[in-house]
């Protein structure tokens, strides 16, 4: 996992650009920390903006982005992210957005690019998994969430 405000960098500079060759030519996942982060200025360093560059970039690059496409960023994430194959655990998020909201982005979202994480210790499993439950979504897609997206990208 990389995180842009712990190892001061920005997702989209030319030097991870390398990383990001690696990853594809290796074939590994690589999870970034995407959105503003509590403890930091706000200072847009993994945006959306950023993740749909490097994406665009990299089609074949294994990028998860966390909290939902972008932390306190669900606007553009919507506008920019949403609906694209674009890979999106939902940790730290659903606390955040209402449950219409959140349901609503998760429905939209290609079903096949939609993870469950928990951002522990941030947050309890427990409570991540009740407040997904609690959206209602179509069992298919919770399992997916759940489990057979990750199976699926874990065996490719």
């Amino acid at each position: 996992k990389f995180h842009p405000y712990y190892q001061d960098f920005y997702a989209d500079q030319p030097g991870m650009y390398e990383i990001y060759r690696k990853c594809c030519d290796l074939n590994l996942m690589l999870v970034m920390h995407t959105g503003y982060d509590i403890a930091f200025p706000r200072i847009p360093r993994a945006d959306p903006q950023r993740i749909l560059k490097i994406t665009s970039d990299f089609p074949k690059l294994k990028f998860i982005t966390t909290h939902l496409g972008g932390w306190e960023q669900w606007d553009q994430v919507e506008k920019l992210l949403i609906g694209k194959p674009i890979y999106m655990e939902i940790s730290f998020a659903l606390e955040y957005l209402s449950a219409e909201r959140a349901r609503q982005m998760l429905l939209v979202h290609p079903h096949e690019y939609l993870l469950f994480g928990t951002d522990s210790p941030w947050t309890d499993q427990k409570t991540s998994l009740s407040l997904l439950r609690n959206l209602q979504l179509p069992e298919g897609l919770l399992n997916q969430i759940l489990s057979g997206n990750a199976s699926r990208l874990l065996s490719q």
